[in-house]
């Protein structure tokens, strides 16, 4: 057999389309490939919390979350880097002074301002823009 290989798959736009549940194909290609000796894993810029039980559910090797911050090989966290909650309320304080809005993300769940809630939830009602529609499914689950 050819060298084995590691394959990182992004979920929305790669591995499923957006919203939507892994296809058959897509998580037949990937028991395929594990079952041929190659590790697959998941890459993303979502945290954990929102990575959905559909896409775990196929099977993977491993997660690469929050854009690197949280590592999961086989069941076990090889990474967990968060920052201090001192830094996380001097940039708040940042962005509340700016009028930033801010969504906060972390193994617990996701943290949004009020400011920015009310925009998701009036921009998701008229646009199609499907990371909007997402994130205003995951205010609706309460995930945060």
């Amino acid at each position: 057999m050819a060298d084995k290989k590691i394959v990182f798959l992004d979920i929305d736009g790669t591995f499923t389309v957006p919203l939507e549940k892994p296809t058959e194909l897509a998580s037949m290609a990937v028991r395929e490939a594990r079952k041929n000796g190659h590790r697959v894993l998941i890459s993303t810029g979502r945290n954990m919390p929102i990575v959905s039980e559909d896409v775990l559910g196929v099977g993977f090797d491993g997660v690469v979350a929050s854009a690197g911050r949280h590592i999961e090989i086989d069941g076990k966290v090889i990474r967990d880097s968060v920052l201090p909650e001192e830094t996380i309320q001097k940039c708040l304080k940042i962005f509340h002074q700016f009028g930033i809005y801010c969504r906060i993300e972390s193994q617990e769940g996701i943290y949004i301002d009020d400011s920015l809630q009310e925009i998701l939830t009036s921009a998701a009602a008229v646009l199609s823009n499907s990371e909007l529609i997402r994130m205003k499914r995951e205010l609706d689950s309460d995930v945060g």
